[in-house]
C-alpha cells in the first residue's frame, strides 16, 4: 500500500511532484511512464487545440488513481461496498476515462472547454463509463440481471447521442470515439473481468500479432 500511496500522491502533485519524492523504482518508473507519455500527448494537442490541455488530462488522472485508491482500500481491508451508490463513487473512474480525454484532443476537432465541460459531453461519458443501477439487489444472480439491464439502457442512450439526428456541440469524431469506446469495455467485460477469460487473450493476440 505504501507505493500505491506515493504513487496518488505524485499523481496528485503532477507537476509539483518533486515535492513528493519516489519510495521506491517502481513508482519512479511508473510515474515517470505515465507523466512523460501524457507531457507528449498534450504537445501535441497544443497544436491541434491551440490551447494548453495538460490540466484537463492531470485531473481525469487523479480522479483515476483516486477511485483506484479507493478500491484497494477497500480490498486490503475487505470492506464490501453496502450498496451499488457506494461502489460506483469509486467506480465511475476508469482507465478508460482518462485514455480517452488524451486521444480524444488529438482526433483533428478543435474542443473549446465549454464542450469538453458540457452536458452533452458529460452525459456520453457517462454512459460509456457508468452501467450503474438504481437499486442494490439482495443477490449476485440478481445484481447481475439488474446490471446488465442498466448496461443495455445506457448503451441505448449513447447510441442516441451518438448517432441521432441534430449536430450537437460534441465534434461527431468524438461521438464515434465514445461509441467505439463503449463496443471495447462491452467486449471485456461482458462476461468477465475482461482479463481472464483465454478466448479474450486469443483475440488480443491476434490483433497485435496475426497479419492484417
Amino acid at each position: 500500500m505504501e507505493e500505491m500511496r506515493n504513487f496518488v500522491a505524485l499523481i496528485e502533485k503532477w507537476n509539483d511532484h518533486s515535492e513528493i519524492g519516489f519510495c521506491s523504482k517502481n513508482v519512479e518508473i511508473l510515474f515517470n511512464a505515465l507523466y512523460q507519455t501524457n507531457s507528449r500527448i498534450c504537445a501535441k494537442a497544443a497544436l491541434v487545440q491551440n490551447r494548453i490541455v495538460m490540466d484537463h488530462i492531470a485531473e481525469h488522472w487523479r480522479l483515476m488513481v483516486r477511485a483506484m485508491m479507493t478500491e484497494a482500500e477497500w480490498a486490503s481491508s475487505k470492506h464490501i461496498p453496502a450498496t451499488m451508490e457506494e461502489y460506483m463513487s469509486a467506480a465511475s473512474h476508469s482507465l478508460v476515462g482518462a485514455i480517452f480525454q488524451s486521444a480524444a484532443y488529438l482526433l483533428g476537432s478543435r474542443l473549446p472547454e465549454e464542450v469538453v465541460g458540457g452536458e452533452e459531453g458529460r452525459s456520453a461519458s457517462r454512459r460509456v463509463l457508468l452501467p450503474s443501477a438504481a437499486a442494490s439487489p439482495a443477490s449476485v444472480e440478481a445484481a447481475k440481471v439488474e446490471i446488465g439491464r442498466a448496461i443495455r439502457a445506457l448503451r441505448g442512450e449513447l447510441q442516441r447521442l451518438v448517432f441521432g439526428d441534430g449536430a450537437g456541440v460534441v465534434p461527431r469524431s468524438c461521438r464515434e470515439m465514445f461509441w467505439q469506446t463503449s463496443n471495447v469495455a462491452s467486449a471485456f467485460y461482458r462476461d468477465g473481468d475482461g482479463y481472464s477469460p483465454k478466448e479474450m487473450l486469443s483475440v488480443a493476440n491476434a490483433v497485435i500479432l496475426d497479419p492484417l
